[in-house]
């Protein structure tokens, strides 16, 4: 928030000192529609007889009166002769796909230090030291001249898990903006010279998509690398393509401190096996969201089932992990 005050002994002498310190206030700011909203015991009557003479005194300098679509919002506490500013964030809709195994989606601070830099994340304040968010963040923080951004994804993928076809979608807020148009193409090119992630598909949207794309479901295609404990029996791998199993998962062992303790009924459909090494092979998989794959492999001592280790009559444990895409309905 941005805060200033307003004095003058008249009403027209008041509007014109808010409209000469908001304009100074916010000179380095883009937008063109403002907002306007009083509060104190007088503000039915000062709405009457202030309003009017502040937006002309606005429109003077370009900037035009909307409380339906606006860029800035002026707050006008009567009472104290204070003005609380909001600037609207920027949201971009889009897609990422990420090619490293050293990559989070979003910014994983320190579990011991909680950000604050300690000895065990090397005064770094982080568990994982670069993430999607901070790669596409820095850059837009520099582009819009905002003051700190906010990531959105379509649900996650873990660090080690490669992000492949066309990509996840995501939202990347940005607070406080001073630009408010820029390129999106250019700002594509300029983010995209970091090869280990990709940006594409972006666009300026409203704040009513971060919830689409939390909120939707996507079902998902994945390909994996199962480790067996001893040698993999071919016949029962074999066997496993094309079949479409209905699964049980309780809530993860490594996701039990943040998701709720519940049992969630899922499908994975096995659409391709391939023989690697003695101990491994690969599968292709479609499943339903919300499945965990690596427990959907191991089985999690018992939380998932069935498994490819009950399947198998073995212990089995994912090695690599690779999102191949996001089903969008």
């Amino acid at each position: 928030m941005i805060y200033f005050r307003f004095f003058g002994e008249t009403p027209a002498e008041q509007a014109k000192n808010l409209a000469k310190n908001f304009l100074e206030k916010l000179k380095d700011f883009e937008f063109v529609y403002f907002g306007l909203g009083f509060s104190g015991k007088d503000k039915q009557t000062a709405k009457k007889e202030f309003l009017s003479l502040i937006v002309s005194e606005f429109e003077k300098a370009g900037k035009n009166f909307s409380n339906q679509e606006h860029e800035v919002f002026l707050l006008c506490d009567l009472d104290r002769k204070k003005v609380e500013v909001e600037v609207k964030p920027v949201f971009i809709f889009g897609h990422y796909n990420k090619y490293s195994r050293e990559i989070a989606q979003t910014i994983h601070y320190c579990i011991e230090c909680k950000g604050r830099k300690c000895s065990a994340c090397n005064f770094t304040g982080k568990q994982v030291q670069e993430s999607v968010q901070e790669i596409i963040g820095k850059k837009a923080l520099e582009a819009f001249s905002a003051r700190k951004h906010f990531f959105h994804g379509a649900g996650r993928e873990d660090v080690d898990v490669l992000m492949l076809g066309k990509g996840r979608p995501f939202v990347l807020e940005l607070a406080q903006p001073k630009k408010r148009k820029i390129s999106l193409k250019e700002f594509e090119e300029n983010v995209n010279k970091e090869k280990r992630v990709r940006f594409h598909s972006l666009a300026f949207c409203g704040p009513e998509k971060v919830a689409q794309v939390k909120t939707t479901e996507h079902d998902k295609a994945y390909e994996a690398v199962v480790e067996c404990e001893k040698e993999a029996d071919k016949e029962k791998i074999g066997a496993l393509a094309g079949q479409r199993l209905g699964i049980e998962q309780f809530t993860p062992t490594r996701v039990e401190k943040r998701r709720a303790k519940a049992t969630r009924k899922k499908w994975a459909e096995i659409t391709r096996v391939k023989a690697l090494e003695r101990k491994k092979f690969s599968l292709q998989l479609k499943t339903q969201a919300g499945l965990y794959i690596k427990e959907f492999v191991s089985g999690d001592s018992g939380r998932t089932k069935p498994s490819l280790s009950s399947l198998l009559g073995q212990p089995c444990r994912c090695v690599q992990l690779d999102v191949l895409e996001i089903i969008e309905k």
